[in-house]
């Protein structure tokens, strides 16, 4: 009796859950399925039967309706004053403290030396370099450098950015024509941002992204997730940068103190306008630099000139070396704050040390071909404030001597205008460059 009731019970059971999972006998409209309209201990569970998809969670985005890095974190402003990018690449001891390139200026370099060189001569914040460098490739806090590509360190597979320096200034490059095209319209390029009012921190490192993914380094569509990513990465290092890096950079009503020409007026020997407003760090970036020479008595282009440079006001000289020397109005011995005038090709031998205070009209050094690309012995200038480039024509003139910059339809042309007086840019010293 016992036997046959159990044998009853479970024949009963076995027909009733038989009954539930037949699909014609579910109510005429259900949409669930089976398992969620059976009780707790008849619903199928992971392991019985056919294993649950995996899912993967969907890739990170930005908020377009919010602005994405301050313009702080972006330019390498007053908040990076004494921040040794160098010594932060180093202490971190990934794969990149113990990295080296070759350069021509400086022989085996140290990849953080490079890091930080790059970062000062175009003034991008070295933080988001190395954000970027750690959200990119991992090799700045670990990474074993197995699958390191030391040619094309950010996948950018360009002959013309070969090694640490070039990827660097690749994304240098691409940050400041955004930064400078949306803060002041210079260089002339246009931008498809998802939210035209973005500040122009958040346009550059948009672009950069957007770069990214047009040379292939990112898949199609994979540049926001990416850009997100960089993000969290930075915030994690570095704090929250809406904490450190929300200053502006450039007060209202800002103007450039006054200036002198950088060579004798009236000269004894005759200077000529060389170059017009143009990128003042490698090839793209706002037109914020002018090209002076004296005109040659016969010696060689490249020869180093017998004139001398002059302090176009008073100032501290903050670096010297590789060609370029950079004069501090505000004497503060850090040319990420107020003003700043940068000075290249100037000859090695004669060149103001660094840590030397002068008078307008100090002697700085000789034009030269050094530090760079140049056709001829010429002093290039252009002019910084808080870590920004300031364009050449504007809201904030150049105006040196009485002298006015206006930009011409292409980098390096242009003119100068004082009063009724006009010269015009000439690479060749023609008669209309020289300065009266």
């Amino acid at each position: 009796m016992y036997r046959t009731s159990r044998l009853t019970i479970a024949l009963a059971l076995a027909a009733l859950t038989l009954a539930c999972n037949l699909p014609f006998l579910q109510p005429e409209g259900a949409s669930l399925p089976v398992a969620a309209t059976l009780p707790p201990a008849f619903a199928s569970t992971p392991g019985a039967g056919a294993s649950p998809v995996p899912t993967s969670p969907p890739p990170p985005t930005v908020d377009p309706s919010q602005n994405l890095l301050p313009d702080g974190a972006v330019i390498a402003g007053p908040s990076t004053c004494g921040f040794d990018a160098a010594a932060e690449v180093v202490a971190a001891g990934g794969w990149l403290s113990t990295a080296e390139q070759y350069l021509p200026s400086t022989g085996r370099t140290p990849a953080a030396q490079v890091l930080a060189r790059v970062a000062l001569e175009n003034s991008v914040n070295p933080k988001l370099l190395i954000a970027l460098l750690e959200s990119r490739c991992g090799c700045v806090y670990g990474g074993s450098g197995e699958k390191i590509d030391e040619t094309y360190l950010l996948g950018v597979r360009d002959e013309r950015y070969k090694g640490f320096y070039r990827q660097f200034t690749w994304v240098a490059e691409r940050l400041n024509e955004a930064f400078y095209a949306h803060r002041f319209g210079s260089p002339p390029l246009e931008l498809a941002l998802p939210n035209p009012a973005w500040n122009a921190g958040s346009a550059a490192v948009w672009h950069l992204f957007e770069q990214f993914e047009d040379v292939g380094v990112l898949p199609p569509g994979g540049s926001e997730a990416s850009l997100a990513e960089f993000l969290t990465v930075y915030a994690a290092r570095f704090g929250d940068p809406w904490t450190t890096d929300a200053a502006s950079l450039l007060p209202p009503g800002l103007e450039q103190p006054k200036l002198t020409l950088p060579f004798p007026s009236p000269a004894d020997h005759p200077w000529a306008f060389t170059g017009g407003p143009h990128p003042p760090w490698t090839r793209l970036g706002p037109w914020a630099a002018l090209d002076f020479a004296p005109t040659l008595r016969g010696e060689e282009a490249c020869s180093v000139s017998p004139d001398w440079v002059l302090a176009p006001a008073a100032g501290r000289v903050t670096r010297s070396a590789n060609g370029a020397l950079v004069l501090d109005l505000d004497f503060d011995g850090c040319e990420q704050s107020g003003w700043n005038l940068l000075f290249m090709h100037l000859a090695e031998n004669g060149r103001l040390p660094v840590g030397t205070d002068v008078k307008p009209g100090a002697r700085l050094g000789h034009p030269s071909c050094e530090g760079g690309p140049a056709s001829g012995a010429h002093v290039h200038i252009a002019r910084k404030y808080n870590g920004v480039w300031i364009p050449a024509d504007g809201d904030i003139p150049f105006v040196l001597g009485g002298w006015q910059a206006h930009f011409g339809e292409k980098p390096y042309q242009g003119t100068l205008t004082n009063g009724g007086q006009t010269v015009t840019a000439s690479p060749y010293g023609a008669r209309g460059s020289v300065i009266p």
